[in-house]
């Protein structure tokens, strides 16, 4: 007999004088051969054409595997690789080429992991989230998550450290109410191979207030100072505040525990030398769990009114009652309507209304009490504004000693005459330098005022 190549030959038969070439089997074919630690079928099944399948441990077709026939019960469940051969023999005993076959069966990634996801805010908007890790293994190279009740995420890629890390991009639909979700995450490495981690999200309340957001107006001043800002109602325990404004300096955050039934938002601060105007700005209010909420809010600074006069009173005569006297002043600024006077040393004068005239005029009605020594009398005069915004003006009142006069008060009498005529009255002392007289007669015509001559 000839020599012949195992595996692609020609068999010469001999058969009542003919010749019979048999072909041999070609090499089997197989499919996917590579696994997941957790996902390794029992056998290994290639695909011939009608002879018979067998399996080696050895490309030369001299060790069986096992049992050797199809589908092949390999045994294997380790991570690792595993090389095989299989070919086909023919019932005519010819035999085909050897397939290699290396089963591969691939490591599981792995998380550790609470599994809690950083809490967020409720938010009308989508929004994302992360979650931390202290580990994985088997290079993990994206994830997805399923939810019980929030729309599923799909597979998302994430380049997972070996050590600690931070998932990243979790994302929460718009509009999600506050409460806590549940699902299922599934990490996935390059090999396809996957698993899973139980999580769980905490979206919180965020805290609202009711309020017209208008700021109590202040008056300008040099100094700084403070202003509040009242509310009807607010939820979900805001515990501070802060405010970006459009134009003044920001405040950080203030400590303040809102009240839900509503109240006044305290030491609202406005810089010192504020000018007068309209300030708009932004509250932002944040509760015990970071959560925020803002409101649109205004200030108004007022401007102070100003008056100008030498402050000098119009000077009274002592008397023992109750009088008035009134001021000059040559001009005012932003409508002064009232004013009030702190004297030094006399009963103080409280708000007395009085509409200010731009262009001056007299403060009527400024007190002077019953009983008020001669004397001059310092103090200080506030004028007031409509927005209650105030000013001071330096004052001086001068209280006049009174003449007197020592007399019988009996005129000298004379004899009636068709004629005009006049008379004496003596006098024994005076004081305080009187320098003229008047008379009002009961019956007669008054004599007006006349010099007086010591």
């Amino acid at each position: 007999m000839m020599a012949v190549n195992p595996f692609n030959y020609l068999q010469a038969v001999t058969e009542v004088s003919r010749l019979r070439l048999i072909l041999s089997p070609p090499a089997p074919t197989i499919g996917a051969t590579d696994y997941c630690f957790n996902s390794v079928p029992a056998t290994l099944d290639a695909t011939g054409t009608t002879g018979t399948l067998k399996w080696w441990t050895d490309a030369a077709m001299t060790t069986p595997a096992g049992g050797a026939a199809d589908p092949y019960t390999h045994g294997k469940s380790a991570v690792g690789s595993y090389p095989f051969w299989v070919n086909e023999t023919l019932g005519t005993g010819c035999a085909g080429p050897a397939l290699p076959v290396t089963l591969v069966i691939n490591p599981l990634p792995t998380i550790t992991s609470t599994g809690i996801a950083a809490a967020v805010c409720f938010s009308a908007g989508a929004q994302t989230t992360t979650m931390p890790y202290t580990a994985t293994t088997n290079s993990p190279t994206s994830y997805s998550i399923n939810w019980v009740t929030l729309a599923d995420q799909g597979n998302t890629a994430q380049a997972f450290n070996a050590g600690a890390g931070t998932i990243s991009n979790i994302n929460i639909p718009a509009g999600t109410a506050a409460g806590t979700y549940t699902g299922t995450m599934t990490i996935t490495n390059s090999n396809g191979c996957t698993a899973t981690q139980a999580i769980s999200l905490t979206v919180r309340t965020t805290p609202t207030i009711t309020s017209t957001g208008t700021v109590a107006p202040v008056c300008i001043t040099a100094g700084a100072q403070t202003t509040t800002m009242p509310y009807t109602a607010t939820t979900n325990s805001p515990t501070s505040y802060s405010i970006d404004w459009a134009t003044l300096t920001d405040q950080g955050s203030t400590a303040y525990v809102f009240l839900g039934g509503g109240g006044n938002v305290p030491n609202i601060s406005v810089p010192a030398g504020t000018a007068a105007g309209t300030y708009p700005g932004t509250m932002t209010i944040t509760s015990a769990n970071g959560c925020t909420n803002t409101k649109a809010i205004s200030l108004t600074v007022n401007p102070l009114p100003t008056i100008t006069s030498t402050g000098t009173v119009a000077p009274v005569c002592f008397s023992a009652g109750a009088q008035t006297t009134t001021m000059p002043y040559t001009a005012t600024t932003n409508s002064p309507t009232s004013y009030s006077i702190n004297w030094t040393t006399l009963a103080d004068q409280g708000s007395t209304a009085y509409a200010f005239v731009g262009g001056g005029g007299n403060v009527p009605n400024i007190a002077v009490p019953a009983g008020t020594a001669a004397g001059t009398y310092t103090g200080t005069m506030t004028v007031t504004n409509a927005n209650g915004c105030t000013t001071t003006q330096a004052v001086s009142l001068t209280v006049l000693t009174t003449p007197t006069i020592t007399s019988t008060g009996t005129v000298a009498p004379v004899c009636i005459t068709a004629g005009a005529q006049t008379t004496t009255m003596p006098y024994t002392a005076t004081t305080n330098s009187p320098t003229s007289y008047s008379i009002d007669w009961a019956t007669l015509t008054d004599q007006g005022v006349q010099l007086m001559y010591s």
